[in-house]
């Protein structure tokens, strides 16, 4: 279950990382 969350973790900051150099090209 622990590594799930991690994952989850993950893939939100990607998430995240890539919304603000979106916002900085736009």
């Amino acid at each position: 279950v622990r590594k799930v969350v991690r994952a989850v973790c993950k893939v939100e900051r990607t998430v995240r990382k890539v919304e603000r150099t979106v916002r900085k090209v736009v």
